[in-house]
């Protein structure tokens, strides 16, 4: 599987409860995802969240 890393909102017990999204003033909020750790650190840096890697994957469609 490929992979992929997302930056996630999570409680005291470490589960993920939400996604801080990104977006500017004139752009749709969407979800920060990265396609390799390194890649997600380097976008994660000022944003809130911790970065979690995706392990499982369905097509819904």
């Amino acid at each position: 599987m490929t992979e992929l890393y997302v930056l996630a909102s999570v409680n005291e017990k470490g589960e993920v409860i939400g996604f801080p999204k990104g977006g500017g003033s004139s752009t749709s909020p969407r979800i920060k995802a990265y396609d390799s750790l390194s890649s997600a650190k380097r976008g994660g840096r000022g944003h809130a969240g911790v970065i979690v890697k995706v392990t499982k994957m369905e097509v819904v469609e």
